[in-house]
């Protein structure tokens, strides 16, 4: 209520009928107004109480949500409103909860085909009253769709030619390891154990190889099923240090835990977060050499604004400005019998979470990597208390 019709209600009794006719007109002239634009953007709007009770919607609502078409909208409760009952479970538990954060569905409409549309909800501070706001977004999906289409294709182009480097080296050693074996036969019309043995193992080793490049092209390049649930960090870190530990036990290696308390959940693919860290884990026990006086990983967690994070430093040798502005890159890689895509992937998984992965280090005394997730809407209460 503007203070203009406060200070006139609070005058009621004093004014003529007149001015309390100039006075409603001019109020119903502003809400006209209001409900003229309401009407002419391009989202659906729809105002409930507590109990569901629909106060408003605007007209755009009718073409993106399957509602009952009726000559009076007000006053009524959502359940009578719309047929989705997929929608309708949805706007019952924000009013319950408040942790949904989102609905999506695909609307058939027969004037324009199928739309996408994503519904969230807003509500005023100290009321009871929500909104929640209906968003065609099937011109952005398509506009994200094609540029992670061209993404994918520059992407490919630049791991096609990376994978053609790569299994040169492993398919010339072979090719010289087979042309020994055919001199030697030439020559002395029979393989010794010794020569066929040495010749066929490298040829072996670089069969391993090849595959090994070949496994890891195939998953950085085909789309990842991924299945987020609600998941505790703190656990899904244990495993992958479970998993982990004996392999830096074996380097004389000290792995250890510095996690927060208290977390709230994520939505995570909780195997591929789980991947994630113990790739980090395995190339930090790499990065530490033999002769190191200091053998240390360490696995931490922590509460950093609306993200979660997951870090990873080792007192290792570190690396290089140079390493670092590269070590993401397909195929890009300093270590021996490296294929190069192994952080490329963990990219590509913290994307697909709408997380990141980040790198500090200094040369010649360690690294730190940075796996951030999102706080999910409903979880963001944990993070106020």
């Amino acid at each position: 209520m503007s203070r203009f019709t406060e200070k006139a209600l609070s005058r009621i009794a004093k004014l003529s009928p007149e001015q309390i006719a100039r006075i409603l007109d001019s109020r119903s002239n502003e809400l006209a107004m209001r409900t003229e634009i309401l009407d002419s953007v391009k989202m659906g709007y729809l105002l409930v109480n507590k109990e569901g009770t629909v106060l408003y919607m605007n007209n755009v609502l009718y073409d993106h949500a399957d509602c009952f078409r009726r000559k009076n909208t007000s006053s009524i409760n959502v359940e009578r409103l719309f047929r989705d009952t997929g929608l309708v479970k949805f706007i019952k538990g924000v009013l319950m909860t408040g942790s949904e954060e989102e609905y999506n569905y695909v609307l058939e409409r027969a004037s324009y085909g199928k739309a996408d549309i994503r519904v969230y909800w807003l509500r005023p501070d100290q009321s009871d009253h929500y909104i929640f706001c209906f968003h065609d977004v099937t011109v952005f999906r398509k506009i994200r769709e094609e540029y992670l289409k061209n993404e994918s294709l520059a992407a490919m182009t630049t791991m096609a030619a990376g994978i053609a480097h790569e299994i040169k080296n492993p398919l010339a050693s072979i090719s010289i390891y087979l042309q020994i074996l055919q001199r030697k036969l030439r020559e002395n019309g029979v393989l010794t154990d010794e020569d066929a043995s040495k010749s066929l193992q490298v040829i072996s080793d670089e069969i391993e190889r090849l595959n090994a490049i070949t496994v890891d092209f195939l998953f950085a390049v085909k789309p990842m099923n991924v299945k987020p649930t609600l998941a505790d960090v703190n656990s899904v870190v244990l495993k992958a240090v479970a998993v982990a530990e004996p392999e830096a036990a074996q380097q004389g290696i000290e792995l250890t835990t510095d996690k927060a308390t208290s977390l709230p959940n994520v939505e995570i693919d909780v195997n591929l977060i789980e991947q994630s860290i113990l790739n980090l884990i395995r190339n930090a026990v790499q990065a530490i050499c033999p002769e190191s006086e200091v053998k240390e990983i360490k696995v931490g967690t922590r509460l950093d604004g609306d993200m979660v994070r997951i870090t990873v430093s080792d007192t290792g040798c570190g690396m290089t400005d140079e390493t670092m502005s590269k070590i993401f890159e397909p195929y890009y890689t300093t270590k021996a019998g490296g294929t190069g895509l192994g952080l490329t992937n963990i990219f590509k998984i913290m994307k697909l979470h709408n997380g990141n992965v980040s790198v500090t280090s200094e040369y010649g005394k360690g690294s730190e990597f940075t796996l951030s997730l999102p706080v999910p809407r409903s979880q963001r209460f944990r993070i106020e208390a």
